[in-house]
């Protein structure tokens, strides 16, 4: 259910600007008359944005896909061909959106689509992996209920942490992990 939601955190990620030039911009004032604060105000509220069109997507996606297998007129239980489905729209989303912002100015932080294979090759796995993980939330999705779905989902991010610590060898912050503890409780 996260592809849609992966995708749209993507395309809207590509909005902000590189951190040096956030930080130019912050540090002096702009052309327009507003200051450094107000920029940085604004920024945040774009990430506030995203993060809540994020949640909508998500949660949608979830619930449209539990109609879809399990409660539909025609009750169709085949999740990956959902999946398959899903990501091909996707692909078909991005390649309109790259074209429409090329074309019109408030949606030029869009960036046109490119192809490379050698690009592609490298990250091959990490797509598998990807698809695999797509694959795997539909399968569950298809056999338990929303909230037990929501609650397995938030707990990926502990073991993210877990895993960070154990296989990559890397400390989490004191505040990511009492915000991790937070959140499960």
């Amino acid at each position: 259910s996260a592809r849609v939601s992966t995708l749209a955190v993507t395309q809207f990620g590509c909005f902000f600007k590189s951190f040096k030039q956030r930080e130019q911009m912050k540090k002096s004032n702009s052309v327009d008359g507003t200051n450094s604060k107000d920029m940085f105000q604004s920024e945040h509220m774009r990430i506030v944005a995203i993060v809540a069109f994020y949640f909508v997507v998500s949660i949608s996606m979830v619930f449209l896909n539990k109609f879809i297998m399990n409660y539909s007129a025609f009750e169709f239980p085949y999740p990956i061909t959902i999946t398959m489905f899903q990501v091909l729209v996707t692909i078909l989303m991005c390649c309109i959106m790259a074209s429409l912002g090329q074309r019109f100015d408030a949606l030029n932080f869009i960036p046109p689509f490119e192809f490379h294979f050698d690009i592609a090759m490298k990250i091959m796995p990490l797509s598998v992996c990807t698809i695999l993980m797509i694959v795997f939330n539909n399968l569950c999705l298809q056999y338990v209920e929303v909230s037990f779905y929501q609650v397995a989902r938030s707990l990926t991010i502990c073991f993210n942490v877990l895993f960070t610590f154990t296989m990559l060898g890397e400390r989490t912050s004191t505040k990511a992990l009492q915000a991790c503890a937070t959140r499960e409780l």
